[in-house]
């Protein structure tokens, strides 16, 4: 599925890194990202990372197979194609269904929808769960 970027500004190649800049948008496919500045490291013409980083950073999911929409923000965005991974670092804050996760940094598995959320030294990390009706 192709990727499409827009941005201000692009320099780097499409072999090893590439950074875009001002008003980045990342769409493929059901995902979404916008953030201020975006930077891919490539390998075998494949992406393997996005660092987006804005004030906030944003990543979206629609609803597809089964899967609930995700609505999610930090300062810094990072999908890892190998772990198939989210991070979210930064006033990080990731909505899922009627579910609410906060802290600094959260982890998101992308396959197994698992999360895993941590604070910084002065803050905790928020959990809101809706169950099932």
């Amino acid at each position: 599925m192709p990727i499409h970027i827009r941005g201000d500004a692009l320099r780097g190649d499409m072999t090893t890194r590439t950074v875009i800049s001002g008003s980045v948008t990342l769409d493929q496919g059901n995902i979404h990202v916008e953030a201020e500045s975006m930077t891919i490291d490539w390998s075998k013409d494949e992406v393997q990372k996005i660092t987006a980083n804005g004030a906030p950073a944003r990543f979206t999911r629609s609803i597809t197979e089964g899967k609930s929409a995700i609505d999610a923000h930090a300062r810094s965005i990072i999908y890892d194609r190998e772990l198939n991974q989210i991070e979210l670092q930064g006033t990080a804050l990731l909505r899922q269904g009627g579910n609410l996760f906060r802290g600094e940094i959260i982890l998101y598995g992308i396959a197994a929808g698992t999360v895993t959320a941590d604070s910084s030294a002065s803050g905790g990390v928020e959990l809101i769960w809706q169950p099932r009706q």
